[in-house]
């Protein structure tokens, strides 16, 4: 049977919003670093062109145009396009438009193509069928999701290197949420059905297993609920099952079956229940935290206040508003270093990122959709199209109402444009034109279609671009994870910054990488015996860290992460570049600036002044007169700009231990022994296994000649990690001065298989079998870098 052409482009539009309905819930792809949102938005964009290509090719094969018009329609549109406008006042760049960092459902990409989907499935779903299919997929797709998260939960992993926490949607509250509204939405297509009418079930097989998919929805979800035990979900159940007995009670006579009333009964009287009592069991599975609601209500209040009012500070910002104004008490708990994402729920996510303007017209868009959903629940007389309007208007109901309680993810805001463009497809007008009776509109629909078709063709060259970048990106932080060396991460991030030329987080790691390799250059070398070679080497990978820190503040400014790793960059390069430290400092206070309650910010700000403390004490031995009097006032100076910084970060954290250690560092630099000892002490009696600090409290006992101290200092770093060179190094040099030959060099041969500098190691031993005492003083056999690990 041959086709004609208006049935394949119909089948076309609606076979691509039936495939998204399907597959952008269960959709996850595991070579990427992030295996959903993601790959849920190019999937998302992908299938709306096609559907919106194929609507507009049929309207010019049919050459007529039909739509439904009405405000429920202009609304998302206007949303749209206030959001659009946000991000163009947003300094963000990059995630407020496209998205990254699982900020893709907020992008105005997102919300692009979300509105577009909206305004096809308004179009498409006054057709009985394709109703009844979306409905088949919905239900089908729901179904496998929630029993492959459930395979996870207990051990029979779909995704090797996922725990039992994964699922196809995201955290487990937003898995429990999804599975509240599709068991809504099921139980009330359930009520509605009856025999003999298939406007929301199809009949035989099909209708069979709708019902089978309904009850395994209902089963799973509930199994989680009561394993996860978050009040929000339980209220969210009862707002959706209660408008089902509502409705039950408004029109007793469309339900006949009142036994199907059992399983939502049965739901209801369990939220009620558990919404005041404790879980009845544990799965294991982590609680989900996220900012109170005054924390969250604060946040927007301050963010608006700064100048943010109208337009917020942009689509996929929350972290950074959270960062900039999050309360001080929460350095004092173990989430102080934890950067949310998200508000309490997703209205206040909304009001600072977008600001008051596009949030007031969501909230209209929401009120508007309600009162069409009561206004078709007391006005439709007829039994087919009430049963429908109730089934999509309790599930939508559940999910306005989710809103307010929780935060989102991309497919839990695509199932709200879902069922809104469901709930209000048969209550809007519907208007043709002629395109051989109007040239406008037949202009106007062949201007849409070129635009299409060249951002469909723009579109997926970026995201092809995008996802190489991706699976490069994704390949390099595996590499890193396993301890591979750092060329077999260097690669794999160049192919990525290749690709993704406008990902931040791409750019911070490449600059990342560059900085450690270079470190590894300096292992156990002086600048000064570099060859030419080796140098302009050393100086080629510290300017390309240089260029990719500044490329990732370029990117996107208002990331605080982006400026610290950019001014650790230039501290690293201080020894070589003569104004690196003033950029260096500048790069820390812009950090500062951005998370004002963040010690780490400051604590890598003093840690300038240290470094150049340490870079001027070098140059006092050779100057003399004003030269050195000059040099030993900037020292003085440093070192007190570091200690300030040092006890600026414990007055924000006083438990935070890089604070603590650097200050004992700087008491160091400054010859007060006894405090920087004291200090060291008191650090390793909270953080005994603490390499850094066991280290660094060894080299100060050897300054001041207390050997035993240093042989216990360096004793316990060797015993925590065996392959610390450093250590054993010293040790060796601690024995060696108390005369303990045999000791030192038994230390020593353990480290002629660990460290690369065997040679010297051979060396040193020969001399002590010999009698020979090594020469003074002794210095470090690696430029490791002794820091606290200590988060």
């Amino acid at each position: 049977m041959k086709l004609s052409p208006h049935a394949v482009l119909s089948f076309t539009v609606q076979g691509s919003l039936l495939a998204l309905v399907f597959f952008l819930p269960v959709l996850f792809v595991p070579w990427s670093l992030d295996p959903l949102e993601l790959n849920k938005q190019s999937l998302l964009l992908l299938l709306v062109s096609v559907a919106a290509l194929a609507w507009c090719a049929r309207a010019f094969e049919t050459r007529t145009i039909t739509l439904r018009r009405g405000l429920a329609v202009l609304l998302p549109v206007v949303f749209f396009a206030l959001v659009l406008l946000s991000a163009l006042f947003s300094p963000a760049g990059y995630q407020s438009f496209v998205g990254s960092a699982l900020q893709q459902y907020q992008s105005v990409l997102t919300a692009g193509a979300l509105t577009v989907f909206f305004w096809l499935v308004v179009q498409e779903a006054s057709i009985a069928v394709f109703r009844r299919q979306t409905f088949f997929a919905l239900l089908l797709s729901a179904a496998l999701v929630l029993l492959s998260a459930l395979a996870h939960t207990f051990g029979w992993a779909l995704l090797p290197g996922q725990g039992n926490t994964f699922n196809p949607i995201g955290t487990l509250n937003a898995l429990g949420l999804f599975g509240v509204v599709c068991s809504v939405f099921g139980l009330a297509l359930w009520l509605a059905s009856s025999k003999g009418d298939h406007d929301v079930f199809f009949s035989g097989l099909f209708g069979r297993m709708e019902k089978v998919l309904v009850v395994v929805i209902c089963v799973v979800s509930l199994l989680y609920l009561l394993a996860l035990d978050f009040w929000a979900l339980w209220v969210a159940l009862l707002v959706g099952v209660g408008t089902l007995f509502v409705m039950g009670l408004i029109r007793a006579e469309e339900f006949p079956h009142t036994r199907r009333f059992l399983l939502p009964t049965l739901m209801g009287v369990l939220a009620i229940f558990f919404l005041f009592l404790a879980r009845p069991f544990s799965l294991g599975l982590p609680v989900e935290v996220t900012p109170t609601w005054t924390s969250s209500w604060n946040i927007a209040r301050q963010t608006l206040q700064d100048g943010k009012f109208f337009f917020g500070t942009g689509p996929g910002t929350y972290a950074y508003d959270y960062e900039r104004f999050r309360p001080s008490d929460i350095n004092q708990t173990s989430f102080w270093n934890t950067r949310f994402d998200r508000a309490h729920n997703f209205i206040l996510t909304m009001l600072p990122t977008l600001g008051v303007v596009p949030t007031l017209v969501f909230l209209l868009w929401v009120a508007g959709m309600a009162g069409l959903f009561l206004h078709g629940l007391l006005r439709d007389r007829g039994h087919a199209l009430w049963h429908t309007h109730m089934a999509i208007g309790s599930a939508w109901l559940t999910l306005a109402v989710s809103l307010f309680l929780y935060s989102e993810n991309l497919t839990l805001l695509f199932l709200f444009y879902l069922f809104s463009a469901l709930l209000c497809a048969d209550r809007l007008r519907e208007r043709s034109w002629a395109l051989s009776r109007s040239p406008r509109a037949g202009l106007l629909l062949s201007l849409a279609g070129v635009l299409l078709a060249i951002g469909f063709l723009t579109l997926m060259f970026v995201t092809g671009e995008r996802h190489v970048g991706e699976v490069a990106f994704a390949k390099a932080i595996r590499a890193d994870r396993a301890g591979e060396s750092i060329d077999r991460v260097l690669d794999p991030l160049v192919r990525a910054a290749t690709f993704n030329r406008h990902d931040d987080a791409v750019y911070r790691s490449l600059s990342e990488a560059l900085l450690e390799k270079a470190r590894q250059m300096l292992a156990g070398k002086a600048i000064a015996d570099f060859a030419s070679a080796e140098l302009t080497a050393l100086q080629n990978t510290i300017g390309g860290g240089v260029n990719a820190a500044k490329r990732a503040t370029d990117v996107n400014p208002y990331n605080a992460v982006n400026w610290r790793v950019r001014g650790s960059v230039y501290r690293e390069a201080m020894p070589l570049l003569s104004d690196a430290g003033e950029f260096a400092r500048l790069s820390f206070e812009r950090a500062a600036g951005l998370e004002p309650q963040n010690p780490v910010n400051v604590v890598g700000l003093g840690r300038v002044y240290l470094v150049e403390a340490g870079l001027l004490n070098r140059t006092l031995s050779a100057s003399s007169g004003d030269e050195r009097r000059g040099a030993e006032q900037k020292r003085q100076k440093a070192l007190a700009m570091a200690e300030e910084a040092f006890g600026k970060a414990i007055g924000l954290k006083r438990d935070y231990a890089p604070a603590h250690f650097y200050l004992a560092l700087a008491y160091q630099e400054e010859g007060r022994l006894e405090e920087a000892a004291q200090k060291l002490d008191e650090l390793l009696r909270v953080h005994a296994l603490d390499v850094g600090v066991a280290f660094q409290r060894g080299v100060l006992a050897l300054r001041m000649n207390d050997f035993a101290t240093a042989e216990k200092a360096f004793g316990r770093a060797v015993a925590v990690a065996p392959t610390f060179a450093n250590a054993r190094w010293f040790l060796a040099s601690v024995f060696e001065a108390q005369g303990k030959t045999s000791e030192a060099i038994k230390q020593l041969e353990a480290m002629e298989t660990t460290t690369s500098d065997a040679a010297i190691v051979a060396a040193r031993i020969a001399r002590l079998k010999e009698g020979m005492d090594t020469p003074e003083p002794i210095v470090p056999l690696e430029e490791t870098v002794a820091e606290t690990t200590v988060p």
